[in-house]
């Protein structure tokens, strides 16, 4: 199936779940269903439990009537092949565990990435061996700078970061005779 991006996202005109339901791209095939065949666009969204939806165009078409009450589909008044109710349940179990396997596979990722969703822990994590020795602080160097200036949008993070790192012990407020400057940058 050769699959095109639409130039514009569409609107579905469907009832859905969400507040939008758009769509990006379209596809025209060949199909063939009870004696028609016929060149068919469709547009391409992932909707549950549906392989196509056929629209009222189409139908008009080709003369395509649906009688519920006898549970037969007409094409030009002649009945259609449509599925039996054993057919019908087993479309509809296998449209079921294509819905499992997909909900199984997001909770796996979900689980498997849990420590990079949880946010930052307050802990350390466990010490390791040093087999180095990095050298921060030289007491003989003086430092001269102007005393930064955080802009005021950034402050409220600053702040929350600031009391997350002193929670968590990876800062300790202490007097020192001179501090390296910070320095907040936007991104």
């Amino acid at each position: 199936i050769k699959v095109h991006q639409l130039a514009d996202q569409h609107s579905l005109q469907l009832g859905t779940v969400g507040s939008k339901a758009k769509f990006n791209f379209g596809t025209t095939i060949k199909t063939s269903y009870g004696g028609i065949e016929d060149n068919v666009y469709f547009d391409i969204v992932n909707v549950d439990r549906y392989d196509a939806i056929v629209g009222t165009y189409f139908m008009r078409k080709h003369g395509i009537q649906l009688d519920f009450e006898n549970d037969k589909i007409l094409i030009c008044g002649k009945p259609a092949p449509i599925l039996s109710v054993g057919e019908d349940a087993s479309e509809f179990i296998r449209h079921a565990a294509m819905r499992r396997e997909s909900q199984n596979q997001y909770y796996r990722h979900k689980e498997s990435s849990q420590n990079m969703l949880s946010g930052v822990p307050e802990v350390l994590p466990p010490l390791r061996e040093i087999n180095h020795k990095i050298i921060l602080i030289d007491e003989q160097r003086r430092y001269n700078y102007y005393m930064p200036r955080c802009p005021d949008y950034l402050k409220t993070q600053l702040s929350d970061k600031l009391g997350h790192y002193t929670r968590a012990k990876w800062w300790i407020q202490e007097t020192t005779p001179q501090a390296a400057p910070m320095l907040c940058i936007p991104k």
